[in-house]
Order: structure tokens, then C-alpha cells, then sequence
């Protein structure tokens, strides 16, 4: 009978199984292990059926068989849902074994009737496919056991894969290796492969990493691209072997001609990395492609990472994202996680929170830490309601237990504050401690101010002083400077300026200008140091030609004093102005009072009504105060402000100018810049005709010649009458007290109040003829 023979035959060639009893299948094709698809050659046949197709075909009546091969067609059809051409091939394939076809039908290229989407995606499979049905049957073990029996190597490689893939079988690794151990010992190259990547990670035996050098030859010696990639693997490593780029390359290479994906990605390593080779990302972009054009998920988040940093390919977020795709639709959660950042960044996508999430969690289904954090961050961030903070939490708890040190901290952070957990300030420092314990300076920072402020913790300056060293030994140069102030101020430590200034030095000397200013300080007050002012001018300079803005200041002020340095005002004027350019208002205001006296600079008076200006400083001369004010009434020169000159011509006031205290007063009466406040403007007016101001004497003559009623002054509105109490209710005609004060205002040389003078003087006297004339 032919029916031993071409089962063999369908092993041989197809690397399948069939099982007894009821079912008569054949799985997988050849090179299934390295293909993301499993195809099924044979379908369910019962076993009557089966009984029913051996007879006819051994008696040769071929009508019977085909009638009962049509009806075993049809319950393939109808259990399994599969497509028909499938199912014809199953009953073809079965014809083959019965040795009533000369030749094994071909296998339909979609067995699964998978359809790529219209983005190139792997649409779902319809229906419920035999490869499924049959992938977990236990049953097709006893098939693979009776070629195994007849000696077949393929057969003991298919037992050893189900043993460790647990398939059918409970999973184990010690037995998958013994047989695939039987397979190797009879010259299966894949057997072989598959027995030394064992060896070489400990897996089911002992780890022996030369019994995995020589397993990987013997297979690598029949061209399997596999082995051959693995030794490659093994020499640029060092493990079991000598480290050696080049021969690791060598291997590499003999894998990569075959095609093989896995090789591709790693010479493309090796130059991305300048590993036995010069440094070539461009080079590493063209292996990379290689093996991403075949679906190698590694190699596309590869090809992605050099089109985002623009490092062998052009920078290119569109292309990034298209390869983060291809990889994450295979299910690799780096591609998916990736794809889920460009997302939520809108980098070569359109920015789409939702859509980031669903990556960000289809990655964090299966353990990726990055993923894991970035959910929680989203959850927190765009969410916030107390189940998504739990749930952020957990999330973070998850990513940190695998030592991701951003989620380390963000948990800290969490537990700090309460947010998603249980306040726990004592839960939240052992999180920060884990993180700080990985090398992050973050959490290091976090715990030394923690400690320093007493945040959540009791506070506890000798630790913030052991954080903050730490943090220090290891390069952070705030830190040092940090130092520097608690040993100065003896904080968590007895004072010791000489320590305080070893900190300084140190963090002045990596560019911290704060640290040299403080050291000048030092130097120039002799705190703890010898009094030293060109010491202290040194280290000025040094700082102020960093741009620090104090620096520049103590530099100007040690020019115009000439203390460590010769008086020289040009020198001092220099400095003032590099930090008033960065907005001092002190320095502006100094640079006005050198433009003033003509100190350092031509005497500009222009020149330093601008700089006072910019200042908004109210301690200049008189005079100029009076100017600044007028400026910023009119606009002349500056953008109109009527509280800036309001603020100066009161400023002048005080300082003597009469002028200036009645025209604040007329902005008060006019309410200008503010609501009108007669009572203000008022005491403006009497203060400055005290003074001997006509104008103003003659404003007072003017208010108790014609009378004053706040309601006059008020549309009737609620507003203005709750805004009616800073105005007197009353101010009475008085024509005495007016002609008092036009007599006044007329002495001081006001034509204006002469005129009025006489023209009241006039009316009075009108008046009273009229009056007498009646009587």
C-alpha cells in the first residue's frame, strides 16, 4: 500500500503532522517557524469516512470515492467555515496519500483567507480556521510519534517544537530539547540550530556555550542562515568565544546573502554603531531596509529610529511613523509604542490623543515599561478622574517594578501627592531612592529638596546635605553650589567656609556664575576668606562675562567706587549698562544719574531722561523727575502713561517743585490714568499754592468763585455713585476766598488770575449796587 510512503513524503516536504483516530491532518508548511503564517494541508476527515476512502481507493472504484470524497468536502466546508479551494486541496491531499493523484496538489498561497486592508495590514481571518481547531489538539502528537518511530528527523524536530511551544503538550523545555537532540543527531539542520540557541541560553539544559559553537557549525555547514547568524551573534558578543567584529561580520554576512532578515538587521547594527566597521548609518539604513522590506519587526523600529533622528536617512517623521507601523501591526510592542509617541506628538501623523492611546495600551498589554508609563501620563493628564489616577498608578507600578526611572519617579510623585494612591510620603522617598539608586539625578534632586524643606517628610538637612554630595560626586554642578550655601550657613553641618568655598570654586570653575558671584561676595566682605577686593573682581569678571546680570552690577559698582580695581567711571558705565540692558532697573537708574553728572560720559541730559525712564526709578533730581513726567503725559519720546507720569510729577513734588504737585492735581481732578479724586486734587492745589505756584492758586480761585456739587459731576449712575465718596459733596461759592486766591495767583504773575480778579471784583460790586439800588 502506498499510504506509509506518502505520508512520509508529506512530512518530508511539508514539515506536517496527522493524527489518529478521527482526524487525518497535515500542519504547517516548510518553514513555518520562520513565517508569521501556519498553513493546514489537510482538514478533519472522520474516521469512517477515512475507512470508506482507503476501501475505494484499494478497490479501484473511483465513483465511490469521489462520491464519498464529495461528501467529506462538504463537511469541510460546513465545520470549519474554511474556503472551498481549501477544502478541495485537503480531499486532494488525501487523494495523494491514497496514491489516486501522481503528484501532491499545490497549496492555495491563503490558506487562512487573510486579505491585506487597504493600508497593508493583515485583516482578521473569517471564520474559524482548521490550523486554529487543530493547533490545540494534543491528538497530533501521536502522529509525529509514529514518523519519529520510523526514524524521521522532521518529525522529531515537529515534537520538539510542540514541546516547546506547548502545543498539545504541557510545555517543557528538557524534553523539547531531548528530541530536538534525536532530530540534530540525525542531521537536521534546523534541529541543529534550534539545540544550540538551548546550550547557549541555558534553556532546558545546562548552559555550555561551546556545545552551542559546535551545534550552531554543524548546521551552519549545511547553509542554514539561522546557525550562521547565530555564530555571528556569539563572536560579536564574546560569549563562549573570543569577541571579534570582524568574523562576527563574516558570518553575518554568509547569513544576510541567503536573505536572511535576522543578519540584515545585525550588520546594520554594526555599522549604525561603528562595530568592526567605520561608522556608516547610511550603510546601516540599507541593511536595516533589507531585512524591514521582509517584515523583520526589529529592523523596521530600526529603520524608524534613523528616520526620526535624521541619523543615516533623512530626518523624516512620515517615514518613521510608516515603519513603527509595519512594525507594531505585527504586534511588536516597541513598533507599537513608538507609533503611539508619534501620535501624541502629531510627528508625521496627525496629533490624536485617542489614537496614541490605543498603541500606548496595546503595547502596555504585553509589558513594554515606556508604554506602560505613557499610558499613565495620558491617564493623568487628559483623564484625571480618580479611576483613571488609579489606574495611572498601577500602570506606573508596573512600569517601574521593571526599573523604568521616569515611572519610578512619576510614582514617587503619586505617592507624594496623593494622586491615584494613598498619600505615603514614606512610600513615595522609597520610590525616588530606587530611582536615585539607578542613576537618576532627577529623584536624586527630588529626595535632597524633600529633605531640605521638610515636604512630606520630617525635615532633615543633614540628608538633604548626603543627597545633595551625591548628587554633586556625580557631575550635577547646582549641587555643588547648594553645597556651597549650606556649608556657609551651617546647615546640616557645622559652618565651614573653607568647604563652602572649595563647593563655590568647583561649580564656578564649570561655569555656575551664581558660585562665582558668591565668591566674590566672599572676597569682598572677608567672609570666611581673607578680604580681597581684586580677588573679588576676578571672580565678578568671570561671572559677568557669562552674562550674569548681578556679576555685571558688583562690576560696575567696583569701577565707580575703584575698589579692586582703578577708579575708571567709562569701565564702571560699561558694566551698568550690559545689566541694564538685561533689566535692571537699578543699573538704569545709575546710568541716568552718570548721564546727569557727566560722570564716565558727556553730561546728556536727553540721554539720561531715557534711562530713567526705563528705570521707573522716583529718586532722580528734582528737575528731572518734573521732565519724566511731562514725557510720559504728553508721549514725547516714550509711549503715553498717565500713571507713570502721575508717579513722577509727584515724585518732584516732594522733592520741591511746586509746578509738579498742581499738575498731579490736575490729573487727580481730571482723573486721569485712575477715578477723579477732588479731595486729592484739592490738597495737590493748597500745597502747591503754598509753594507759590500761580497756576494753582489761581485753580482754587477758579473752584470757589464758580462753586463745586459732586452730583453735577456724576451721570446718576450706580457705578459713579459708589465711586462718589472720594469726592467732596460740597465745595460752597466763596467769593472771598476766591478773590484771595486769584489775588494771589496774580502777585506770583498770572495775567489769567488779574482778569479774573477784576472781572469777580466787578461782579461783586454790581451786585451789591444792585442790591443797594432796590433797598
Amino acid at each position: 500500500m502506498r499510504l506509509p510512503d506518502a505520508l512520509r513524503k508529506i512530512f518530508l516536504n511539508y514539515g506536517g503532522f496527522c493524527h489518529s483516530g478521527r482526524l487525518f491532518e497535515f500542519l504547517r508548511r516548510a518553514g513555518a517557524l520562520d513565517s508569521p503564517f501556519v498553513s493546514v494541508a489537510f482538514a478533519s476527515i472522520p474516521e469512517k469516512t477515512l475507512e470508506k476512502l482507503c476501501g475505494a481507493a484499494l478497490s479501484g472504484k473511483t465513483s465511490e470515492y469521489q462520491r464519498v470524497s464529495d461528501r467529506a468536502l462538504r463537511r469541510l466546508t460546513e465545520k470549519y467555515d474554511i474556503s472551498r479551494d481549501f477544502a478541495v486541496y485537503a480531499a486532494e491531499s488525501v487523494s495523494y496519500a491514497l496514491g489516486l493523484r501522481d503528484s501532491a496538489p499545490e497549496l492555495p498561497p491563503d490558506p487562512f483567507g487573510v486579505e491585506e486592508n487597504e493600508s497593508g495590514a493583515p485583516a482578521e481571518p473569517q471564520g474559524r480556521s482548521v490550523c486554529h481547531e487543530l493547533q490545540s489538539s494534543s491528538m497530533a502528537l501521536s502522529w509525529y510519534l509514529t514518523a519519529a518511530a520510523m526514524g524521521d528527523a522532521d518529525a522529531e524536530y515537529g515534537i520538539g517544537y510542540m514541546y516547546e511551544t506547548g502545543t498539545g503538550v504541557r510545555q517543557d523545555y528538557a524534553e523539547a530539547a531531548a528530541w530536538y537532540r534525536r532530530s540534530a543527531g540525525r542531521g537536521n539542520a534546523r534541529a541543529q540550530c534550534v539545540l544550540g540557541l538551548f546550550y547557549s541560553e541555558g534553556q532546558g539544559v545546562r548552559q555550555d556555550y561551546a556545545e552551542a559553537l559546535r551545534l550552531w557549525l554543524l548546521s551552519a555547514g549545511q547553509g542554514y542562515p539561522g546557525a550562521q547568524n547565530s555564530i555571528g551573534t556569539m563572536y560579536e558578543m564574546g560569549e563562549g568565544v573570543r569577541q571579534d567584529y570582524a568574523e562576527a561580520m563574516r558570518w553575518y554576512l554568509r547569513a544576510a546573502e541567503q536573505g536572511y532578515p535576522g543578519a540584515q538587521h545585525n550588520i546594520g547594527i554594526m555599522y549604525e554603531y561603528g562595530e568592526g566597521v567605520r561608522k556608516d548609518p547610511a550603510a546601516a539604513a540599507e541593511w536595516y531596509r533589507k531585512a524591514a522590506d521582509q517584515g523583520f519587526a526589529l529592523a523596521q523600529n530600526a529603520l524608524g529610529d534613523l528616520h526620526y533622528f535624521g541619523e543615516g536617512a533623512p530626518r523624516d517623521y512620515l517615514e518613521a511613523a510608516k515603519w513603527y507601523f509595519r512594525s507594531a501591526r505585527q504586534g511588536n510592542a516597541y513598533g507599537e509604542s513608538c507609533l503611539g509617541f508619534m501620535y501624541l506628538r502629531g510627528f508625521g501623523v496627525r496629533k490624536d490623543t485617542h489614537e496614541a492611546l490605543r498603541w500606548y495600551l496595546k503595547s502596555a498589554e504585553q509589558g513594554h515599561a515606556e508604554a506602560e508609563y505613557w499610558t499613565a501620563r495620558i491617564y493623568e493628564r487628559d483623564y484625571g478622574t480618580p479611576e483613571k489616577l488609579r489606574a495611572a498608578a498601577e500602570l506606573c507600578r508596573k512600569a517601574a517594578e521593571q526599573g523604568h526611572e521616569r515611572a519610578e519617579i512619576e510614582l514617587g510623585d503619586m505617592y507624594l501627592r496623593g494622586r491615584g494612591v494613598a498619600l505615603d510620603p514614606a512610600e513615595a522617598v522609597r520610590w525616588y531612592r530606587k530611582a536615585a539608586d539607578g542613576g537618576s539625578t532627577r529623584a536624586a534632586g527630588t529626595l535632597a529638596e524633600i529633605y531640605y524643606e521638610g515636604d512630606g517628610v520630617a525635615q532633615d538637612l543633614a540628608e538633604a546635605l548626603r543627597w545633595y554630595r551625591r548628587l554633586a560626586d556625580s557631575g550635577d554642578v547646582s549641587a555643588c553650589h547648594t553645597l556651597g550655601d549650606m556649608y556657609s550657613k551651617g546647615e546640616g553641618t557645622e559652618q565651614d567656609y573653607d568647604e563652602a568655598v572649595a563647593w563655590y570654586r568647583r561649580a564656578a570653575l564649570k561655569g555656575w556664575t551664581r558660585s562665582a558671584v558668591r565668591l566674590g561676595d566672599m572676597y569682598l566682605k572677608g567672609d570666611g576668606v581673607p578680604r580681597s577686593p581684586d580677588e573679588a573682581v576676578r571672580w565678578y569678571r568671570r561671572a559677568a562675562g557669562q552674562g550674569n546680570e548681578s556679576a555685571r552690577m558688583r562690576l560696575g559698582g567696583m569701577y565707580f567706587r575703584g575698589e579692586g580695581a582703578g577708579q575708571n567711571y567709562a569701565e564702571a558705565l560699561k558694566w551698568y549698562r550690559q545689566a541694564a540692558e538685561q533689566g535692571n532697573h537699578d543699573a538704569q537708574k545709575i546710568i541716568g544719574d552718570m548721564y546727569c553728572s557727566g560722570l564716565g560720559t558727556p553730561e546728556n541730559l536727553n540721554e539720561a531722561l531715557k534711562w530713567y525712564g526705563k528705570s521707573g526709578c522716583c529718586s532722580c533730581r528734582p528737575d528731572i523727575e518734573l521732565l519724566l513726567g511731562d514725557m510720559y503725559f504728553s508721549g514725547k519720546g516714550v509711549k503715553r502713561d498717565y500713571t507713570r507720569a502721575r508717579k513722577w510729577y509727584e515724585a518732584a513734588g516732594r522733592d520741591g517743585i511746586a509746578s509738579a504737585l498742581y499738575l498731579a492735581g490736575g490729573m487727580y481732578e481730571a482723573g486721569q490714568g485712575m477715578r477723579p479724586d477732588l479731595k486729592t486734587a484739592v490738597s495737590y492745589y493748597l500745597l502747591s499754592a503754598g509753594k507759590g505756584d500761580a497756576a494753582a492758586a489761581y485753580r482754587l480761585g477758579r473752584l470757589y468763585e464758580e462753586g463745586y456739587n459732586w452730583k453735577d459731576q456724576t451721570d446718576g449712575t450706580f457705578e459713579s455713585l459708589c465711586h462718589a465718596d472720594n469726592w467732596p459733596l460740597v465745595i460752597d461759592k466763596d467769593y472771598d476766598r476766591a478773590l484771595g486766591w486769584y489775588l494771589k495767583s496774580a502777585l506770583s504773575g498770572s495775567a489769567d488770575a488779574g482778569k479774573s480778579l477784576r472781572s469777580l471784583a466787578l461782579r461783586i460790586i454790581t451786585g451789591i449796587l444792585s442790591v443797594t439800588a432796590g433797598r
